[in-house]
């Protein structure tokens, strides 16, 4: 070989980039021979470098077919710059630009639609970096150069349908929540705080994801970062593929169940058929691959490996659970809450503006194509909604509809009677508003919810829009639910006839309208028929924003329980004959000193004593001082029995590993004990009922223990209890006469769960007066609200311990 030809090492000869490149161009122009495809990939498979000039030139190409302007150009000049150092370097000529475009025309068309990127470049490299060690790629021979441009643009790929959501799926940001027949695309992003929802992917996967979750879906399977999902494959779906942040698991044609872990914990269990688990291993070893047959299961993390047998109990969630026909339908929830003060209106009270029609089944809002002028139907009365929420309901149809139409609707709050009657594109909306607008995208498949706000009338709107609902349909009819606090703006469209077809998105405006009124926006290119037409406003809520930024919760959770005040039935357990000692709902904005002393990390949250921070590494420390709420006044049994009861709710990750637990301690003492691990963290003495739902496989989940010592801790009584996962809130209730203390535990959620747990008789040496106290483990905090300590005055004398 003489080295004039290659004269650097690994570098390809001048001559087959030229060829190359000859050979790409004409696979891009639609005019590739089956001989040249043969060529070009001998070429492909003789080294990575002109591998990398292929993959170069196909995102060029990509770029300049669906992009333009400058950065564009630059990428064209940069790699003619390079073919040319090349070509100087090893004595060839340039080859041919085959470029569809020249450089001013490229100019001039970027002039016109602003400024391009070059993501297709950027994902090609990325992708040749995960597949340069494959020799045989047959790229050509798999994917034609238009496909594989498309595939630099991931997102616009539909992968799936989402096929159900269970009633009670709680959203970590409800802006990015997906509905029943809405499309999932290549790198959606699916992230659950509970609940289920299940997809049907194109291959006839069905995958069933379980909150608390998040998931990024691909076209082959998906991204479990955390959480649980169940999937069956058929033979058309074989190849479907996990990936967890250790591993990952490739289905040969099976059902199976994989959980990923707060703690770098993943496990795949087979229940029918055959998986391939990848699991990753330790710096510098190579990946290994175990094949796990039905009833089979593997556990890893970055440390270890563990075969199991599958068993569906270690899922958070059943096999029962899973839809296996898809015909399964949710019952439609109530839009409206009750309670509220309905504000009659005369609905004859309205201001037309544009061509609107009352019929006897609604108003009928008569867009003009070619216009632009959208119909209004605007209240006469104003609905201030700083004077308490307004809600406004209404159902809407569109009768007919041409397959490139893109209808839309809107409801408007704070907004003026008039439209802005500016020379602006936005001259027919009203003049200032908030706007909830539902409307098609400009694609297939989906419809947009849209919140924007238009402060003045030289103003355009600005706002926001959220995918995840199937595009407006002829025919349908569509339930449209705006409610407007002054601050807080939440939007709901579901389907009329399927209410479970339901999105909701919300939003945040501080702008205080010069006006309020209520209208209704038709849409400007066709007909809109509006119906059933209610506006309620409420009696004034305070403190609207201070729930803005709290995630929604489930029925029985802190913050739904304190906006209801749930009352806590174990009062039953008290007799009447009980005097109230302490009670405090922590409304006030400080700990109240003459009731409370802390020990720890304890501070007021929300109307709540927050026992414990929030822990970032997720676990417990058992060594950082427990954090407490004590009294200040002590408590002496002889002064008669005490009943503590009151609230508690956990922190996410309770049933992660170790997990949380929360204690009542009575006739305690109020300082931290002294000695080795445990002890140090927790106090000298007293008598200590704890609740610790995070071990849900263990004998004992409500314990008593004493600490006669501050180096000891005696166990007195066990037992267990049921718990539900999607639960955190549960009421509870002491019991404690100087020998014998019973811990009730009740979820706030189920009031059929509950449990007692009791000691036969306690120690001489805790016959004393004592603090009451509360604690949680640090690392998993507890929120405590709804305290009320009674005291039945004793009527004889103590019986001595035995």
């Amino acid at each position: 070989m003489n080295s004039s030809d290659n004269p650097i090492p690994n570098e390809p000869r001048a001559t087959e980039v030229d060829e190359l490149c000859s050979l790409v161009a004409s696979a891009c122009d639609n005019v590739l021979t089956e001989a040249q495809r043969v060529r070009l990939n001998e070429l492909l498979r003789q080294g990575i470098e002109l591998r990398t000039v292929y993959l170069r030139y196909i995102a060029l190409h990509s770029s300049l077919t669906t992009t333009a302007g400058g950065q564009a150009v630059q990428g064209v000049e940069l790699f003619r710059n390079r073919l040319a150092i090349l070509a100087k370097e090893t004595g060839s000529r340039l080859p041919p630009a085959r470029i569809p475009f020249s450089s001013a025309s490229l100019l001039s068309w970027a002039a016109l639609v602003g400024f391009a990127l070059l993501p297709a470049a950027i994902y090609c490299l990325g992708f040749w970096e995960t597949q340069r060690d494959n020799p045989a790629v047959e790229l050509v021979e798999r994917n034609h150069p238009e496909q594989l441009a498309n595939r630099a643009v991931p997102q616009t790929a539909q992968v799936a349908r989402v096929q159900r959501v269970s009633a009670n799926v709680v959203w970590l940001d409800p802006n990015e929540s997906f509905t029943v027949q809405s499309s999932i695309r290549t790198g959606s992003k699916l992230r659950l705080v509970q609940g289920e929802i299940e997809l049907v992917y194109e291959t006839g996967v069905k995958l069933l994801l379980i909150g608390p979750a998040d998931f990024v879906s691909q076209e082959w399977g998906g991204e479990l970062r955390r959480g649980g999902l169940m999937a069956s494959v058929p033979v058309a779906g074989q190849g479907f593929t996990i990936e967890t942040p250790n591993g990952k698991v490739v289905d040969l044609g099976t059902q199976f169940g994989v959980v990923v872990d707060d703690f770098g914990v993943s496990e795949v269990s087979v229940f029918a058929g055959k998986v391939e688990a990848f699991p990753t291993q330790p710096t510098g070893a190579n990946q290994r691959k175990f094949e796990l047959l039905q009833g089979r299961a593997l556990q890893w993390s970055n440390e270890m490996l563990k075969p199991l047998e599958a068993d569906p109990r270690r899922l958070p969630f059943s096999l029962a659970s899973f839809s296996q026909t898809g015909s399964d339908k949710l019952p439609g929830e109530t839009l409206l809450q009750s309670g509220l003060r309905r504000d009659l209106v005369d609905f004859n009270q309205w201001k037309f503006l544009g061509d609107i029609v009352t019929t006897a089944t609604g108003f009928v809002l008569e867009g003009q194509r070619g216009q632009a002028r959208q119909p209004y139907l605007v209240s006469s009365r104003e609905f201030n909604p700083t004077n308490g929420p307004v809600t406004v309901v209404c159902d809407i149809r569109f009768p007919q509809l041409a397959p490139h139409d893109q209808p839309s609707f809107a409801i408007l709050t704070r907004s003026a009677d008039e439209r802005t009657a500016m020379e602006r594109p936005w001259k027919n909306t009203l003049a200032t508003c908030v706007r909830c607008n539902f409307r098609t995208a400009k694609d297939t498949f989906d419809g947009l919810l849209e919140t924007a706000t238009k402060y003045e009338r030289d103003r355009e709107l600005t706002g926001i829009s959220w995918r995840g609902f199937r595009r407006p349909e002829a025919g349908t009819a569509y339930r449209l639910v705006m409610r407007d606090d002054g601050v807080n703006v939440s939007f709901t469209v579901s389907q009329v006839d399927n209410p479970a077809v339901s999105k909701t998105v919300t939003c945040r405006s501080l702008f205080r309208g010069y006006q309020n009124h209520i209208a209704l926006e038709g849409w400007d290119e066709g007909v809109t028929i509006v119906d059933h037409v209610q506006v309620f406003q409420a009696a004034p809520v305070e403190n609207l924003a201070s729930d803005f930024y709290r995630l929604p919760v489930a029925e029985g959770s802190h913050a739904s329980a304190t906006s209801s005040k749930q009352a806590n039935n174990l009062i039953d357990l008290v007799p009447s004959s009980a005097a109230l000692a302490v009670k405090d709902h922590f409304d006030q904005e400080e700990v109240d000193p003459a009731l409370w002393a802390t020990l720890g990390d304890v501070v007021l949250d929300a109307g709540a004593i927050s026992l414990g921070f929030p822990s970032k590494s997720g676990h417990i420390d058992t060594f950082h001082p427990r954090p407490y709420l004590l009294t200040r006044r002590q408590f002496t049994p002889a002064d008669g029995k005490l009943y503590v009861l009151g609230r508690i709710e956990f922190d996410e990750n309770f049933l992660q590993g170790y997990g949380g637990s929360f204690a009542v301690l009575t006739r305690c003492d109020d300082q931290y004990g002294v000695g080795p691990e445990w002890a140090v963290s927790a106090l000298r003495t007293g008598v200590r009922s704890n609740f610790w739902p995070a071990a849900p496989h263990q004998n004992h989940i409500l314990e008593i223990h004493e600490k006669a010592t501050p180096n000891s801790l005696a166990f007195l009584a066990g037992t267990g209890l049921e718990i539900n996962p999607e639960s955190r809130s549960y009421f509870f209730c002491l019991e404690d006469d100087g020998q014998r203390t019973a811990l009730t535990l009740q979820d706030a959620t189920d009031r059929s769960i509950r449990q007692t747990v009791q000691n036969a008789k306690g120690s001489p040496a805790l016959l004393r007066s004592g603090f009451i106290g509360f604690e949680s483990c640090w690392g998993s905090r507890v929120l405590l609200d709804d305290i009320e300590i009674y005291v039945q005055p004793r009527s004889d004398e103590l019986p001595e311990a035995k």
